[in-house]
């Protein structure tokens, strides 16, 4: 079996880095791209790992360097770190979206998101429906495969304290 490249979205928060670790000591997996605002830690088998860091806002930078044959995206932020709606949706959403778009331009054919217990693009809540509305762009886009991942909360070890993971 051939080797894989795998993109990867997220990889320096706490899902990703899990995702990170794992795709690094795969057998299937012969290449990690991963996309970033920040530089990542830790990273284990590096001779596996292209790791870029990328301007979002700027996806003419960086839109044909996201070949791959599987892409994981566990990009996500909070509200309290996002400051607005606005800023909330760019990066839950927007970035998402605009590098699926560009994978599945460049002949990517599965699509792995961890998305939200609860997401549903038609949710009262805020979080909930951003969520729900990027699961269902992503299905339009007519990948092969489309896996979506909607865990609870997401407990681990964090730089920062969360009050409601605490609680």
């Amino acid at each position: 079996m051939p080797k894989r490249t795998v993109l990867l979205l997220g990889a320096t928060g706490l899902v990703g880095g899990y995702l990170l670790d794992g795709l690094l000591n795969a057998e299937f997996c012969g290449r990690v791209v991963t996309l970033t605002r920040s530089a990542i830690k830790n990273t284990g088998a590096a001779a596996k790992l292209d790791s870029r860091l990328v301007d979002f806002e700027r996806p003419e930078k960086w839109r044909d360097q996201v070949a791959a044959d599987l892409v994981f995206c566990a990009m996500g932020t909070t509200m309290k770190k996002a400051g607005s709606r606005e800023a909330f949706r760019r990066v839950d959403f927007d970035y998402p979206l605009t590098v699926a778009q560009a994978a599945r331009n460049q002949g990517c054919r599965h699509f792995l998101l961890v998305s939200a217990m609860g997401a549903n693009p038609g949710a009262r809540l805020f979080y909930n429906r951003v969520k729900g509305e990027l699961e269902a762009a992503i299905l339009t886009l007519e990948f092969d495969s489309v896996s979506i991942f909607r865990p609870s909360l997401l407990l681990g070890n964090r730089p920062e304290f969360r009050l409601g993971e605490a609680l």
